[in-house]
């Protein structure tokens, strides 16, 4: 203090304790400067007739205080006695319970001063959450006792001084990068400007501090005049009030305000100043003082990073305008598409919009690298609770030491405890659901928006989070106003949760779109353009359009482009303008480019690798690394003893980029569709050769690298140093590890390679089920075809066991069966056929170990024996193997096995639904089959309902009842969707929406549900990788027809026709396009007959037909399909 020493503070504290409490007992440390808070409360603040209450004494005897005035708002008063600067973590717990009590004004009292960094955090606060605060602090509380004390002073300083205090108002001006995400991973607690980059946005900060002890104060704020203004769009809303003044804004005695002004670079210069903020301070009406922040010149980072072109592009911003921030409090805008189609960059668009119309971001993208849903549900927490950058650092605060009246004990014990679990390392969903109210309550007292790029990349957790958030705000659309935007790449989806959510995402009206890329050559030439700073000569030739109308359109393909033909020396920048050196090189090269991105990307990279074969084994080093660590930050390149001169190359090149800043350098690959490229095609040993280069390194797991959980656990997977009691439990609560899915494959081959090594070691029943376990796992999340792999390296070890055990048979019958369907949906039937007859004969040899046992390898034979029959089915010879049919029949029939009796009534079923054969005889089978399924036990019938929804679908097919139809394909979506032991989830949805579009087709319903499923099916399809087989094309065909779209009718049906196998079993669809072929295009000679494909001898009949001929075969035709209109205008063969 200026005129108090600390011997004197300590005899005024104790004065004012005294007067408070009459005597001192005790330990009255921190108690005292309470004492004397209470009485400079009434001083201040008795003539605005609002008193002060003292709250509850925390552990160590403290107490703060507590008002409500007239107006129901609610005030707190703050006290801290502390003799060194107050460190951030002090105020943690006042702010966030500040927050959780809807607090309207603050007070702070100090007794030493807060610095400039503290300040800023609470000015930060006060701006965001729209709170009064007021500092009384050091020489301000000193003043305070000279104006009302002066004989109590006079006492203990032995004179009487005239204390002459200054004052002012205290500005402080500074500018930051606008922050993003908190990222407790990375954040270092600085946005510190060290250059300027295009399409960044920076914040023009201005922190005043009003020291008057009793005079109001007025502050205009300014932009100084400079030329380079003109290179950056002022995002705030308040830019256009005349007079140029930015903001005016009314200071309170003591009261600090932050004001804060949001800028974005549009237009490169070599260096540039950021727009320069001025103060003007009028006092009574005088002006008092001006002042204006410092003007540093930056240099700006010049890069290739431009607006999307395209109308296509700009209408769906446009919408996204209209009908998410002007329209409705609570929207969202989900886009969708297969990789390097421009939905990242959609999103930053989007983000631009939102920042004009004043939005708190929470912006996610890039975010996925390292980071699960739950880093995300912390980071949007710490916003709505206002927990700034430095706050998330000390949330294991005392949140048990605040305790505020308003806040009931039962709601403040849920909080604590909200918080606590969030500073767990771990916590399961389940966990955090009870507490999800409180997360959206804070939200909706705001204005925020959620942007979530590549969704698809977080465990499937966050759908669940960002379900019940959304419908929390719809049910509470009056206090809510959020933005949500989220990109899934369905290209990388490894769980079909995600595709149902772009399902549900769309039928609650949000806007949903697929993006596919530039619609036209001429958008995609002029963003080359745009992207190499050229003029239009000559990428305005004929050849190049030419090449891109046979290549790709996608924004990511043509960004790649542009890095070939720099990498090859056709182009080069000189003052960030791009320079063809040479034009008949740059057409030969246009003409040789490659017609897919990965090739693309790849005859770039092994150009890189030519420049650089001296560091040719290093960058694969680096690139494996990075691919195992997703980031690599200065601290890890150091401690695995990488080249810079590498990193900074391949920075160069387009291949990796800075996620980070200047201080603070964070290494990630570029796109995704990068590192999917080098990890597939270019260098497919990736991970092996991480595991490798880290052998050198293992002594660090404990020390340094031990927060790098998963790529040590795949290392000790790798090098098989686990237990096979520790492989149990890494099985069982891997979804606690959370893989990223790129090693989701990996894990579990190497986890399957870890339990083989170690089946001495186990209970031979327990490992049949661990691998098992592994092989599903992948079915189920990557795909059937990966899954082959891992269940022909299993298989070996599980069928050469041969045991009477009978929790060993009931393990290894339950592998072979999955093992065996697996080889089916790959079209490998014969494998299958041959693998179950092989089981049923040592079944059949089994000796009888007790007497149980007798029933369940009789179920067990019987469900072989239907497998077998279906696996003739598929192999196109049914009626040889209709004895297996019977004999499963049989035995279901004598044991009641029911479960077995409903797949056996719905196989026999397909029999007679083929070529119309018996529809009669295969319905009454369908209703054998419903009634078995009746009798089964809830848990069994829990398995089964799937086959059950899908048969009865069929059925109300077949017998017309079309609208039936649609409600069970719905009602069996939104089962599936919520059950986890059904197998085959994928396989089972693609089912019932290809039912439900052949009854939205037959009933002729053209509107927004169909093109919705048509969505979902392609969708779902494309996890499979069977989004361009003949079904789906058929699919597409009907559907072209029904629209009467000619052209597109067309083109499928020629495709199909050049494409299909002639041995095909789906040639009956190619027939019944023919046939709608020559509807369409009755005089129309198709142009590509084959006369010597034999089975298409009927196809190349109809072709040939007269209308007269088609007209009458028409009729006939449609007769004998198993599923006919109610019109008999279409149907659909079995």
């Amino acid at each position: 203090m200026k005129f108090i020493e600390d011997k004197v503070w300590t005899e005024i504290l104790n004065y004012f304790y005294k007067k408070q409490y009459g005597s001192i007992k005790g330990n009255i440390k921190g108690v005292q400067f309470e004492a004397l808070v209470a009485f400079l409360l009434k001083l201040l603040f008795n003539q605005y007739e609002i008193e002060f209450h003292p709250t509850k004494a925390s552990h160590d005897g403290s107490k703060d205080f507590w008002a409500i005035d007239d107006l129901q708002e609610l005030w707190w008063a703050e006290c801290k006695n502390y003799t060194q600067n107050i460190a951030l973590k002090e105020l943690a717990p006042t702010l966030v319970m500040a927050e959780l009590n809807d607090v309207q004004h603050l007070l702070f009292f100090s007794y030493s001063n807060l610095n400039k960094n503290l300040k800023r955090h609470i000015g930060r606060y006060a701006f965001e959450h729209k709170k009064e605060v007021f500092i009384y602090e050091n020489e301000t509380i000193e003043e305070l006792l000279f104006t009302n004390y002066k004989e109590m002073l006079s006492d203990f300083l032995g004179q009487q001084i005239k204390a002459d205090f200054h004052h002012s108002v205290e500005i402080d001006f500074y500018n930051e990068k606008n922050p993003k995400l908190i990222d407790k991973k990375r954040f270092n607690g600085y946005y510190e400007i060290m250059d300027l980059a295009v399409g960044e946005v920076y914040n023009l900060n201005v922190i005043a501090e009003n020291k008057h002890k009793f005079n109001s104060c007025t502050i205009k704020i300014t932009i100084d005049e400079s030329e380079d203004n003109y290179y950056f769009e002022f995002l705030s809303q308040d830019k256009a009030l005349r007079n140029k003044i930015m903001r005016t804004i009314e200071l309170k005695p003591n009261q600090i305000v932050l004001c804060k002004f949001k800028v974005r670079l549009i237009k490169y210069r070599e260096r540039l100043k950021l727009p320069r903020l001025c103060t003007e301070v009028c006092l009574n009406g005088v002006q008092e003082a001006k002042a204006k922040a410092d003007s540093v010149a930056y240099p700006c980072e010049w890069n290739r990073n431009n607006v999307l072109i395209g109308k296509h592009y700009e209408d769906l911003i446009n919408i996204f305008t209209h009908e998410c921030i002007n329209n409705s409090p609570m929207s969202g805008f989900l886009v969708y598409g297969g990789g390097g189609t421009g939905k990242t960059r959609i999103l930053q668009e989007c983000d631009a919009v939102l920042t004009k119309n004043d939005y708190h971001i929470l912006n996610f993208i890039g975010f996925d690298k390292n980071s699960s849903w739950k880093d995300v549900v912390r980071e949007i927490t710490y916003s709505a609770f206002a927990i700034s950058e430095d706050l998330a650092f000390h949330l294991m605060c005392e949140t048990d030491d605040i305790v505020i009246p308003s806040l009931d004990d039962n709601i403040k014990e849920e909080i604590v405890a909200f918080f606590k679990l969030l500073n767990k390392k771990e916590f399961a969903f389940e966990e955090l659901h009870r507490y999800l109210k409180i997360i959206f309550g804070k939200l909706s007292q705001g204005r925020y928006a959620v942007i979530i790029d590549n969704m698809q990349s977080y465990a499937v957790e966050i759908i669940d989070f960002f379900k019940e958030m959304i419908q929390y705000m719809l049910q509470h659309q009056q206090s809510s106003h959020i933005v949500l935007l989220i990109s899934i790449n369905t290209s990388l989806v490894f769980d079909d949760r995600y595709l149902d959510f772009i399902g549900e995402f769309s039928r609650i009206d949000f806007l949903c779109r697929k993006i596919d890329g530039f619609q036209n050559e001429k958008q995609a030439i002029a963003y080359l353009k745009t992207i190499l700073s050229l003029d239009d000569y000559p990428l305005n030739l004929p050849v190049l359009r030419k090449i891109l109308a046979s290549t790709s359109l996608k924004p990511k393909y043509i960004q790649q482009l542009a890095n070939h033909l720099i990498i090859s020396d056709c182009i080069e920048f000189k003052n960030q303008h791009g320079i063809i050196n040479k034009s008949k090189e740059l057409e030969a090269s246009l003409r040789s480019i490659p017609d897919a991105y990965e090739r693309l990307f790849s005859s770039s990279y092994h150009m890189i690798l030519d420049k650089y074969v001296q560091w040719k084994s290093d960058i694969y080093d680096f690139i494996s690394l990075l691919h195992l660590f997703s980031t690599m930050d200065e601290s890890l390149l150091d401690i695995l003893n990488v080249d810079r001169k590498i990193v900074q190359a391949l920075v160069r090149h387009g291949v990796i980029k800075n996620e980070g800043d200047h201080r603070n350098k964070c290494y990630a690959f570029e796109h995704d569709l990068i590192e999917s490229c080098l990890s597939t095609d270019i260098y497919p040993d990736l991970l092996k050769n991480a595991m490798k280069y880290l052998e050198s390194y293992q002594d660090l797991f404990h020390t340094i690298l031990r927060d790098k959980q998963v790529p040590i656990l795949l290392y000790k997977l790798s090098h098989r140093m686990y237990a096979g009691s520790e492989l149990i439990t890494i099985n069982k609560h891997k979804v606690l590890y959370t893989i990223p899915n790129k090693f989701i494959f990996n894990f579990h081959t190497y986890l399957l390679d870890n339990f083989i090594n170690k089946k001495d070691e186990m209970e031979l029943n327990v490992f049949i089920k661990e691998v098992s376990e592994c092989c599903k796992y992948v079915r189920d999340h990557i795909s059937e075809l990966s899954a082959e792999y891992l269940f022909d390296k299993a298989f070996s070890h599980v069928f050469d066991i041969v045991s009477n055990e009978k929790n060993i048979l009931r393990e290894q019958f339950s592998f072979i069966i999955h093992y065996c369907e697996n080889k089916n949906r790959l079209a490998k039937a014969d494998l299958s056929r041959k693998i179950y007859t092989l089981y049923y004969e040592r079944l059949e040899a089994c000796v009888l170990n007790h007497r149980d046992m007798e029933r369940e390898i009789e179920y067990a034979k019987a469900y072989l024996e239907n497998r077998i029959f279906v696996c003739g089915r598929l192999e196109g010879a049914s009626l040889k193997y209709v004895s297996n049919l019977n004999n499963s029949m049989m035995t279901a029939i004598a044991w009641q096995f029911h479960d077995i009796l409903l797949e056996d009534c719905f196989d026999a079923a397909n029999l007679f639904f083929m070529n119309n054969e018996d529809l009669k005889r295969g319905i009454e089978l369908l209703k054998w089959g419903f009634r078995s399924f009746e009798l089964l036990p809830a848990h069994t019938a829990a398995k089964f309902k799937v086959n059950y929804y899908s048969k009865l679908i069929l059925y109300q097919l077949i017998t017309q009842q079309f609208e039936d139809a649609i409600k069970t394909a719905n009602e069996a979506l939104s089962y599936i969707k919520d059950n986890e032991i059904i197998n085959y989830h994928i396989f089972f949805k693609c089912r019932y929406l290809k039912y439900k579009l052949i009854a939205l087709l037959l009933i002729g319903d053209c509107s927004d549900i169909l093109d919705s499923t048509f969505e979902q099916y392609e969708t779902n399809l494309s996890i499979t990788h069977t989004d361009k087989s003949d079904d789906w094309l058929f699919l597409q065909a009907k559907y072209a027809f029904l629209n009467n779209n000619r052209d597109n009718f067309e083109s499928i049906f020629q495709r199909l026709y050049t494409s299909m196998d002639y041995a095909s079993s789906n040639v009956n669809m190619l027939e019944e396009l023919a046939l709608k072929y020559k509807l369409l295009f009755p005089e129309k000679i198709f142009s590509e007959i084959d006369d010597r494909a034999k089975s298409l001898s009927l196809v190349n009949k109809l072709l040939y037909m007269t209308p007269n001929e088609i007209k009458a075969f028409n009729a006939d035709y449609i007769s004998k399909a198993v599923i006919v209109s109610i019109d008999k205008k279409d149907g659909f063969y079995m």
